[in-house]
């Protein structure tokens, strides 16, 4: 007679509470073409008024923010419990910027489209969608002050990128500020324009001086974490290609 088998599927983590492993699934890619097509849906103009640049740029950048999406929701599939899901600091920058990117959705896509369909009915359902979009904003900065301030991401450079990030998120708030204070001090206004430029700069020089340090170190990082630092060097380029494309093409 045979003796009890222990299942070793009953003990193994799923995948949908980790992004632990090494590899893309069917279900990640297609959560990732989900979230890629939603980009682009996001990204475009209101009124349907967009060049074919414009959407070529979108179509090129818009992994990124379908990786970032697909984070977010194997986030909800994992509960929320995101010290166990999220384990790498990529991981983390895919959760922050597709929590971003939620926000602006809702609330730029929320503001319009109840209004077409649903027309004289549109209040409940854009009254929802500045509800999420709050919510949102509220749980970004909030995984940003955890991960700048807090325990969640053990490594000393990349809390510092971290740090960084909060620093840059509040810097347009700061100098406007200190702008409408000091208006009349041209020196003054110079070293708040300085600041504004500087904290990026900063930024982008520790984020590459962390990703060095990991190639140095041979850190074992997976997929998933290489997406988030594509996603956190990606999007500030998609911003600038924009921004080309809105004024000279």
């Amino acid at each position: 007679m045979n003796g009890p088998q222990t299942s070793t599927t009953a003990t193994a983590p799923e995948h949908s509470r980790s992004l632990g492993a090494n590899r893309l699934s069917i279900a990640d890619l297609l959560l990732i073409t989900l979230g890629s097509a939603i980009a682009i849906w996001v990204l475009q103009p209101p009124g349907g008024v967009y060049s074919r640049s414009w959407t070529a740029v979108n179509v090129a950048f818009s992994p990124l923010y379908g990786a970032a999406l697909a984070v977010v929701i194997l986030a909800v599939r994992a509960d929320l419990k995101l010290k166990s899901f999220a384990t790498q600091p990529g991981h983390w920058l895919l959760l922050w910027f597709g929590t971003l990117f939620a926000t602006v959705g809702f609330a730029a896509k929320g503001a319009t489209v109840p209004r077409e369909i649903l027309k004289e009915w549109s209040l409940v359902p854009q009254t929802l969608c500045v509800l999420a979009s709050v919510c949102l904003a509220l749980f970004g900065a909030l995984l940003l002050l955890s991960l700048a301030i807090g325990d969640m991401e053990p490594s000393p450079r990349w809390r510092r990128v971290f740090q960084l990030m909060l620093a840059w998120a509040v810097t347009p708030v700061v100098c406007v500020l200190l702008a409408a204070a000091v208006y009349r001090n041209m020196a003054a206004l110079i070293f708040v324009t300085a600041i504004f430029f500087a904290v990026p700069v900063i930024l982008l020089v520790a984020s590459i001086i962390a990703v060095a340090q990991d190639l140095r170190e041979s850190k074992r990082r997976n997929f998933w974490h290489w997406l988030g630092v594509a996603t956190l060097f990606g999007l500030p380029l998609h911003v600038v290609l924009l921004v080309v494309v809105a004024n000279f093409l």
